[in-house]
C-alpha cells in the first residue's frame, strides 16, 4: 500500500479512536453512578463488536459432532444465548485434531462450530502452532520434515472449515515471546528444529489454506505499552512489525489479557500502537481473577476492572471484540492450570451472575430497542486493505535443467516494497538442485532483508541461492522465497531477475 493511503488510514483510526474514547468514558461513568442499568444478554449490548466465551466442548456438546446437549444445561444456555462469538478451549489445539501424523479428527470442534452456526454466532479457531498441547512426534521432527507437518496440519485444519462462513477468524501462531528479557522468540522446539522463519511460514500456510480468514497471532502478558524499553509488550510489538514488513500476512493481534484484580494495563494505549501498524485487535483471552481470601471490596474492583476493560475496548476503532475465558467460575481453567487466584469470570462456580457481568454490561451500554439475540454483529474482521500485486515472470529454460523465476511485487510505498514470493520453477525434465536466482536492482535500491534463501551482493546484483528444504526441485516443483527492499523516494522501478539451473 502507498505511504498516502497507510498515512491516511492511520489518520482515519486515530480520528475514530478520539470520537470513541469521549463516548466509552461517558459510559463508564455510568457505570460507576448506575450500577445496574443495563440488561442482557451480553450480545444485544455490543454493537458492532463481539462478545465471546471460551468454549468447553463437553460441557457444550458431550464431545459430539452434533451437539445435541451437553453435559451441564446451565453452561449451555448461557453460552448459546450470552454470546455472538466462540472459541473452542481444546478442542482445535493439535494434540486434539492430530494426536497422530495425518490422523485427523474434527468430532469436537464440529460440534462447537455446528452449535455457533444454529445460534447465529461466529467461530474463532485456536490454535495452529503453539509450544504447548503439540504432539510428541511432531515435537520430534525437524528439517523439512517439520515444515511439511506443519503446512499439512494447517491445510488440513483451515481446508476442513474453509467453506464454512461460522469460522471466520484464526489464531495462527500463540503465544512465541520468550517470558524473560532474550532471546526475543521462544526457545522451543520450534526455534530449535524448525529450518526458517516458521511465524511467517505459517501465516502464509494459513493464507493459501483460507484466503478469506482473518489471520490473528496471540500471546499473554504483552498488553502493557509496546515502547517499554526490554518489555515482553516491547518485544512482541517489534515481532508484529517485522513480520508485517517483511510482507507475512498478519491480520490481527489477540491481546490474551488473563489479568489479577486491580492490576489492568492501558489497553487503549496499547490498542492504539497496534492499530497503527493496520492490523486489527482482540481481547482474546479475558479473564480478572482475585487472591484469596475474596472479599467484597475485591469482587467490586474486579466489577470495575471489567469495565476498563470494555470502555478500552469501544475507544479504539480496531478493537473488534472481547472474549472471555469461559463462562463460570467453577468451570474456569484457574487456579489448576496457571495460577493459585480464583473466581475469574462473570459467573460465580453456581451460575450466579457477579457484579462484574452487572459492570461488563453496563459497560457496552443499554440494549437498543431494537436488539434481538438472532442478530450476529457486523464485524469487520480483515483489515480493509486493498493491494493489488504486480508479477515479473523470467523466459521459462528448456530440456533436462531449466528454471523460471516469478517476482510477485506484494505490497510497495514510497521508499521500500516487499516481493513475495519469489518463485523458483523447475521447468526441465530432470531434479534440479542448487539453482541459482540472479536479482538485479534499479539504482540505490538495497535489501534490507530476506527469507527462505541465503544471499551474496555484489553492488545492484544480488545472487540467491536455496537454503536445505527447498534447493532441490523435482521437474515441476517450484519453490519460494522472498525480500524486503528499500529504495530513494519516487524511484518507483523495481527488480529483475533470472534464474539459471546448475
Amino acid at each position: 500500500m502507498s505511504a498516502q493511503f497507510r498515512g491516511a488510514r492511520r489518520i482515519r483510526l486515530l480520528l475514530m479512536t478520539a470520537v470513541a474514547a469521549l463516548v466509552a468514558t461517558t459510559a463508564l461513568v455510568a457505570f460507576l453512578a448506575s450500577p445496574s442499568q443495563a440488561a442482557g444478554p451480553l450480545r444485544n449490548l455490543t454493537g458492532n463488536r463481539f462478545v465471546g466465551y471460551a468454549a468447553n466442548a463437553a460441557l457444550l456438546c458431550n464431545n459430539t459432532a452434533t451437539c445435541t446437549s451437553g453435559q451441564l444445561a446451565q453452561y449451555r444456555t448461557l453460552g448459546q444465548s450470552e454470546f455472538n462469538q466462540v472459541t473452542p478451549e481444546n478442542a482445535l489445539k493439535w494434540d486434539t485434531t492430530e494426536p497422530n501424523p495425518n490422523q485427523f479428527s474434527f468430532t469436537q470442534a464440529d460440534g462447537i462450530v455446528a452449535n455457533a452456526a444454529a445460534n447465529n454466532q461466529f467461530v474463532h479457531g485456536h490454535t495452529l502452532l503453539w509450544h504447548s498441547q503439540t504432539p510428541g512426534w511432531v515435537q520430534s521432527l525437524s528439517g523439512a520434515a517439520m515444515r511439511s507437518a506443519l503446512q499439512n496440519h494447517i491445510n488440513m485444519v483451515m481446508g476442513h472449515y474453509a467453506s464454512n462462513p461460522t469460522v471466520k477468524t484464526w489464531d495462527v501462531v500463540n503465544e512465541v515471546i520468550n517470558d524473560s528479557s532474550s532471546p526475543q522468540l521462544r526457545q522451543d522446539f520450534w526455534t530449535q528444529n524448525y529450518p526458517g522463519d516458521f511465524v511467517r511460514d505459517a501465516f502464509m500456510f494459513a493464507r493459501a489454506a483460507d484466503p478469506d480468514a482473518t489471520l490473528c497471532i496471540n500471546d499473554y502478558s504483552v498488553e502493557g505499552n509496546p515502547d517499554q524499553a526490554g518489555s515482553k509488550s516491547q518485544r512482541f510489538f517489534q515481532l508484529v512489525q517485522s513480520e508485517l514488513a517483511q510482507g507475512t500476512p498478519i491480520d490481527c493481534v489477540g491481546l490474551q489479557s488473563h489479568f489479577i484484580v486491580g492490576q489492568i494495563p492501558d489497553l487503549q494505549q496499547s490498542m492504539t500502537r497496534y492499530a497503527s501498524l493496520g492490523v486489527s485487535v482482540r481481547i482474546s483471552e479475558l479473564d480478572i481473577r482475585i487472591p484469596n481470601p475474596v472479599t467484597t471490596q475485591q469482587l467490586q474492583t474486579q466489577a470495575t476492572n471489567y469495565a476498563t476493560v470494555v470502555t478500552a475496548c469501544k475507544a479504539v476503532a480496531a478493537c473488534l471484540g472481547i472474549t472471555i475465558w469461559g463462562i463460570d467460575d467453577g468451570h474456569s481453567w484457574l487456579p489448576n492450570s496457571c495460577c493459585p487466584e480464583v473466581q475469574p469470570l462473570l459467573w460465580d462456580a453456581n451460575f450466579a451472575k457477579k457484579l462484574a457481568y452487572d459492570a461488563t454490561a453496563n459497560a457496552w451500554g443499554p440494549s437498543p430497542s431494537s436488539s434481538s439475540n438472532s442478530v450476529s454483529p457486523s464485524v469487520s474482521v480483515r483489515p480493509s486493505v486493498s493491494v493489488s500485486p504486480s508479477v515479473s515472470v523470467s523466459p521459462s529454460g528448456s530440456g533436462p535443467g531449466g528454471c523460471s523465476i516469478t517476482l510477485v511485487t506484494q505490497t510497495q510505498w514510497q521508499t521500500g516494497y516487499v516481493i513475495q514470493p519469489s518463485r523458483v520453477t523447475n521447468t526441465g525434465t530432470s531434479t534440479v538442485a542448487g539453482g541459482t536466482v540472479t536479482v538485479t536492482l534499479p539504482a540505490g535500491h538495497q535489501i534490507i532483508g530476506f527469507w527462505n534463501a541465503t544471499e551474496a551482493v555484489s553492488g545492484q546484483t544480488v545472487t540467491f541461492h536455496g537454503v536445505s528444504y527447498n534447493s532441490s526441485l523435482a521437474p515441476g516443483a517450484s519453490a519460494e522465497f522472498g525480500f524486503q527492499a528499500s529504495r530513494p523516494n519516487g524511484n518507483t522501478a523495481l527488480p529483475t531477475a533470472t534464474c539459471t539451473a546448475p
